[in-house]
């Protein structure tokens, strides 16, 4: 991603003197903030990635100014922004950029550090292998409560019985119902032969 090439365009819609050229200069810087943060910080939509990026910007409220700005843009019908609200949206948008690209890294504690290294690396998948190590935290954890609590051998006794009467009454409704089906088939049989003679 070339930032200044991106940069120029954003420059060139703004320093035009229509109100539609300054909406398209936002739309753009939008573009370009989103994918700058997408290198450095992770998660999956990107209010969380602007959350797990907080102590990067120096100015969180004029960024949250700037995309409430791009929201108004691109969700409300003819909504034009002001030459002075797009001058403080770019601003604010052009500084969380460079706090993205040359922040001090030491901000970030060492959880965030492998987070977004994890994150850039495998994208989604390191989600993925995060909540697998849950599962099988959980899966343990579970099977060691069943396994070696009075309560645990209690409530898998519980579950095993009643599974037991589950499947029981369930095969003894899929027979019922096997028999009914088979009694219409012989009678439509009997009667169409009764038809027939």
């Amino acid at each position: 991603m070339d930032l200044s090439a991106e940069w120029q365009v954003v420059k060139e819609l703004a320093s035009a003197g229509e109100p539609a050229a300054w909406a398209m200069a936002v739309i753009e810087a939008e573009k370009v903030f989103r994918e700058t943060l997408g290198l450095v910080s992770f998660g999956d939509s990107l209010r969380e990635k602007i959350k797990n990026a907080t102590k990067i910007f120096h100015n969180l409220e004029d960024l949250l100014k700037a995309r409430e700005l791009h929201r108004r843009l691109v969700s409300e019908v003819g909504f034009l922004p002001t030459s002075e609200e797009t001058t403080n949206a770019l601003e604010a948008y052009f500084q969380a950029i460079l706090d993205l690209t040359s922040f001090d890294r030491s901000l970030l504690t060492s959880w965030q550090v492998f987070q977004n290294k994890l994150f850039l690396r495998f994208g989604r998948l390191g989600r993925y292998l995060r909540a697998s190590l849950i599962a099988v935290v959980f899966f343990f954890g579970l099977v060691w409560f069943l396994a070696e609590t009075s309560w645990g051998k209690q409530l898998t006794q519980f579950v095993v019985e009643l599974t037991r009467w589950v499947i029981g009454y369930l095969g003894f409704i899929i027979i019922g119902i096997l028999i009914l089906v088979l009694i219409v088939f012989l009678s439509f049989l009997y009667l169409d032969k009764g038809l027939k003679e």
